[in-house]
Order: structure tokens, then sequence, then C-alpha cells
């Protein structure tokens, strides 16, 4: 079976893409790619959030646990 990709057009594809995507996006006069920094960034802060999050819902488990403990024990006090 023949490969129906010319190898040229593969390399020329490539270094076309690396320019492209290599620097920021004033670089190579298009505005609409992100520069990888604010990429990098914007994953941290998703990172970050996501993380708060995971956080914040083990301190609730941990809270509701410790009042279900809490009721658990009164209740055998007034008894």
């Amino acid at each position: 079976m023949r490969c129906l990709f010319n190898p040229s057009f593969i390399a020329a594809s490539m270094l076309y893409a690396t320019a492209a995507f290599a620097g920021h996006a004033g670089e190579v006069e298009s505005p609409g790619l992100m520069p990888h920094e604010l990429l990098i960034g914007l994953a941290g802060l998703a990172g970050l959030v996501l993380f708060a999050l995971l956080a914040l819902a083990w301190v609730i488990w941990r809270v509701r646990g410790l009042d279900r403990r809490v009721r658990d024990l009164e209740g055998r006090r007034k008894d």
C-alpha cells in the first residue's frame, strides 16, 4: 500500500506549525492564537480552582460526619 501523504508536504506543514505556535500571537501576526504563557496560566488557575473545590467538598464531608457524631453522642446522653 502506498502512503497518501508526500514527505515534503509533511515537512512543510511541520515547519509552518512550528512557526505559528512557537511564540506570541503578535510575533506571527495572528491575533487569534493564544500565547503559551496565558494558556499555562489559565491551566494553572483551573487546577487551583479544582483543588479548592475538592478541598471544600472534603471539609463539608468531614463537618457533616462530625455533626452526625455529636448528635449521636448528645442523644445517648439524654437517655
